[in-house]
């Protein structure tokens, strides 16, 4: 009997108390009720375990959309923190584990961000999949090839010559789809008409093949670029034969008494002839007109077609002799005429001034009788500014300036013939001594192991001269085992002059020697149709080598020759994969022993 009483009251107990749970969650799904709603931010997807060497081109940037289910009270909570600084709920990600270059559609997977918020369920994930492209970062050098872009500007007397750039080649890196769209690396350079040699600092832009410019960045999926610049120098000269003066009207006459020229004009004011070097060579590099009579003239503007005066044997450019000349005639002011011999400013260190012609200019001056009355030739300026001009011939316009009131009406030439050259010094460099004429059996020491070598020249091209340019040698060829006195023999460039070698000879210790030494080399390849993705196994070789001397010393120089290199060729290959072998390219003083290993394997795909 107390059992079944006791039964009763639990059941009664436990039937309160299920009750009592439904209707508080009753009562609390009525107060904070779940709510479908999706989530106001977009998720951005995070590329984990990328594998080394490879790069993603697509699927980064990329954001999914959710679909939540949440209390009531977490949403009001999500919709207070977008007015502040929003901390993500959620964080979403694809795996890129164990993944080799190509294109993949990869599952999206999201996890919240706060364990805590057990009650929030993810329903949906919009997209659930992106697309992810990898591709494998490689590198290659390319030759720099210059474009001249206003080739016209640089007047028919002179010519162009073949552009020189350092350094030659840059380096490339980048996705290997990317860099397969290079075609060429340019530097475009401006010459602005000069007719002197032009070096400029000019960026480095890349072409593919229909001639439209590829991106370069810093970023890892971009085509990135060492160096970005390069040091174009354009050696400009006049043509053998040719030239270029100045023209100088000649007026005679006086104008009508009262009246004065105060102005004289020509056009063009240089004229470009053509003719035997031996004439153009003695002529002045000033042509005059047929004279202009001005007698009588009055107020009034007088313009004239007439011939420059030039020997038989010499000839105008343009087959036309005739420049037009503008003489104003104004009614008499008080005026001077004054000789003034130039000076210049602005030259360059490094560098002199050789000639000027005409030494003086003929300078028109206006003003008040007593301010030109006390006019001296020493009160008036006439400035050749020379900034940026290099060694060669110019033509410049002076700058004139007169003291008080006074005006300048005109200046006669209105530009001058200036002759740049070099500075002259001396400089002296410590050069070690090396060995020519060795045998690879033998080892020779030199004592001293440098001289001093003083050289006298340009103080420009002393002071861009560059140590490695000037080399010490002594020859040892046919010399057997044993120490021999011998002499130096230094190589400079024909624009300097060996002055001295101190001490004049060296002592040279010959002695057996033979050395190998191995390199690690990375492959280059050639002849890859468009459209085609080469995978290289292995990526590089090691060689093992042979040479004469210090094996250390053999393998740096080896190392930064630019003909050293391992090549393999899949011109005309189709897809598929094949096993080739690589050829080496060596110095002359080298000799190859092995090849480590003696074959790669070369895979050709299409690219996606």
């Amino acid at each position: 009997m107390r059992l079944r009483q006791l039964l009763s009251n639990l059941s009664s107990l436990l039937l309160a108390l299920f009750l009592g749970i439904v209707i508080w969650a009753v009562a609390i799904n009525s107060e904070n009720p779940l709510v479908v709603r999706t989530f106001p931010e977009q998720i951005p997807v995070d590329l984990l375990n990328l594998p080394p060497g490879l790069v993603p081109l697509t699927g980064e940037g990329e954001s999914v959309r959710l679909q939540v289910r949440a209390p009531r009270q977490w949403w009001n909570q999500v919709e207070r923190s977008s007015r502040r600084a929003r901390v993500s709920k959620f964080r979403a990600w694809v795996d890129l584990s164990g993944l080799s270059a190509g294109l993949y559609d990869l599952d999206v997977n999201v996890e919240k961000a706060a364990q805590a918020d057990r009650e929030v369920r993810i329903l949906a994930t919009t997209p659930e999949k992106i697309p992810v492209r990898l591709d494998r970062i490689e590198e290659q050098e390319m030759s720099v090839e210059v474009e001249i872009i206003d080739r016209s500007s640089v007047p028919t007397s002179y010519e162009i010559q073949a552009p020189r750039v350092e350094p030659p080649v840059v380096r490339l890196r980048g996705p290997s789809s990317r860099l397969d769209q290079v075609d060429r690396v340019v530097a475009r350079v401006q010459v602005n008409g000069a007719r002197a040699p032009v070096q400029v600092e000019a960026p480095l832009v890349l072409v593919d093949r229909q001639g439209e410019l590829v991106p370069v960045g810093s970023r890892s999926v971009d085509v990135q670029l060492d160096p970005r610049q390069v040091v174009v120098t354009v050696p400009i000269q006049q043509r053998q034969g040719y030239r270029e003066l100045i023209v100088r009207p000649v007026i005679v006459g006086e104008p009508a008494p009262g009246y004065w020229v105060s102005d004289i004009d020509v056009l063009p004011q240089t004229i470009s002839v053509v003719g035997l070097p031996t004439a153009i060579d003695n002529l002045s590099p000033i042509v005059e007109t047929e004279p202009i009579d001005v007698t009588d003239l009055t107020a009034g503007t007088l313009i004239r077609d007439v011939e420059v005066l030039l020997p038989d044997n010499v000839s105008p450019l343009q087959g036309n002799r005739l420049v037009q000349v503008r003489i104003v005639v104004e009614a008499l002011k008080s005026s001077a005429q004054v000789a003034v011999r130039p000076t210049w400013s602005g030259l360059s260190a490094g560098l002199a001034v050789e000639q000027i012609t005409p030494q003086q200019v003929d300078v028109i001056v206006e003003g008040p009788v007593n301010e030109l009355e006390e006019l001296q030739p020493s009160d008036i300026f006439a400035v050749l500014d020379l900034t940026g001009l290099q060694p060669g011939t110019h033509l410049v316009r002076p700058r004139v300036s007169v003291p008080g009131s006074l005006t300048v009406a005109s200046v006669l030439p209105q530009q001058v013939e200036v002759v740049i050259g070099l500075a002259q010094a001396s400089r002296p460099l410590v050069r070690p001594v090396e060995v020519v004429g060795g045998d690879e059996l033998l080892r020779y020491t030199i004592l001293p192991p440098t001289v001093t070598v003083t050289l006298e020249g340009s103080s420009l091209i002393l002071a861009d001269l560059d140590d490695e340019a000037v080399t010490v040698t002594v020859n040892v060829e046919g010399l057997s085992p044993g120490t021999y006195p011998l002499t130096p023999t230094v190589q400079v460039s024909e624009t300097l002059t060996l002055v001295s070698v101190v001490p004049p000879q060296v002592h040279v210790s010959v002695e057996p020697a033979f050395s190998t030494f191995t390199v690690t080399r990375r492959l280059v390849w050639r002849g890859l149709e468009p459209g085609m993705i080469l995978y290289l196994d292995p990526r590089e070789v090691t060689l093992e080598l042979r040479a004469s001397g210090d094996p250390e010393t053999a393998r740096q120089a080896l190392l930064d020759d630019p003909t050293f290199r391992v090549l393999v060729d899949v011109g005309g290959l189709p897809a598929g994969t094949y096993t080739l072998t690589p050829q080496v390219s060596l110095p002359a003083r080298y000799e190859l022993v092995r090849v480590v290993p003696e074959q790669i394997r070369a895979r050709l795909s299409p690219s996606p």
